[in-house]
């Protein structure tokens, strides 16, 4: 996934069969990217028992 700018800022998958779709839009680069961030995590959560934490920590300050 990364981000793009489109009418705004978006997130977009950038791998697999949906290479190129936008996941959602946003206003601001920095909600862009939060989500961008919340997602990265949450794909790798698994590897720490401290990441659930972690997570929910970046959720609450991101809004995400």
């Amino acid at each position: 996934m990364t981000v793009k700018k489109v009418d705004g800022y978006a997130t977009v998958h950038c791998h697999g069969k949906d290479k190129g779709k936008i996941i959602h839009k946003f206003k601001t680069k920095k909600e862009a990217l939060a989500q961008h961030r919340a997602i990265m995590v949450s794909k790798h959560k698994h590897h720490s028992a401290s990441n659930g934490k972690f997570l929910e920590n970046r959720r609450k300050k991101f809004g995400v």
